[in-house]
């Protein structure tokens, strides 16, 4: 059961912008500075990288 409140935009938040930093500078997925126990920094740091990897059209997985 999920029991967070729903983030209105996500995009403003500092893990987003730093996961779409990182793909900018081509650095990898793996480079993510959250792990598994800061799930919600983690997922919006993905959702900032994959999006913008969708943007740049490149699309390939690291």
């Amino acid at each position: 059961m999920n029991n967070q409140a729903p983030i209105e935009h996500p995009e403003r938040t500092h893990a987003y912008q730093e996961g779409a930093g990182y793909r900018r500078h081509g650095l990898g997925r793996e480079a993510c500075p959250w792990g598994m126990g800061d799930m919600k920094e983690r997922h919006l740091f993905l959702a900032g990288w994959h999006d913008t990897d969708i943007a740049l059209g490149e699309g390939r997985n690291q």
